[in-house]
Parts: C-alpha cells; sequence; structure tokens
C-alpha cells in the first residue's frame, strides 16, 4: 500500500505541481496579514503531494476540486479509488 500511495503521489505531483488551481482565497475582510491566504497550489511539493495521497484514502478528493479536470485526472482518482479498494480488501 507504501508503494501505491508513493506511486501516486509522485504521478499527480508531476502532473499537477506547475499548474495553479482556481480556488478562490476565503473572505477575511480588510486583514493585510498574508498568513490568512491559502496556498495556491498544494500539489508544489511532493511531501503536500503525499499527504494529499493520504487523504484521497478517506475519499476525500477536495484537494483537486479547484482544477477543471481533465482527462488525466478523472482517470488518476478512478485508478486510485479501484487500485486502494482492491489492496484494501485483500489486505482485510
Amino acid at each position: 500500500m507504501t508503494a501505491i500511495l508513493f506511486a501516486f503521489a509522485h504521478a499527480l505531483w508531476i502532473l499537477l505541481h506547475q499548474l495553479n488551481p482556481k480556488i478562490s482565497a476565503p473572505d477575511i475582510g480588510n486583514s493585510p496579514n498574508p498568513n490568512t491566504t491559502m496556498p495556491d497550489n498544494p500539489f508544489a511539493t511532493f511531501d503536500g503531494s503525499l499527504k494529499l495521497m493520504w487523504d484521497f484514502l478517506s475519499t476525500d478528493f477536495a484537494a483537486i476540486d479547484g482544477w477543471n479536470g481533465g482527462r488525466s485526472l478523472d482517470i488518476m482518482r478512478i485508478l486510485f479509488t479501484f487500485v486502494s479498494t482492491i489492496v484494501l480488501l485483500n489486505v482485510l
């Protein structure tokens, strides 16, 4: 399972690390604090991508909602769900 997590984290990191998602920052009023802004791309680093793969195991696909999709991203989502389900069911 660890190899699958690393493989999909690497694949999505390569696929999405230079793209900027279209996620709007939350409205915080007129706060000049730069720490209240959202990060632009959660897949910018490999460790961020690995953390999101861990969230994907619990079917939390909110991290990729900012992208309009595209065929490759949809295929990766379906493939990850299918492969991780097969592996987890065989372990049990």
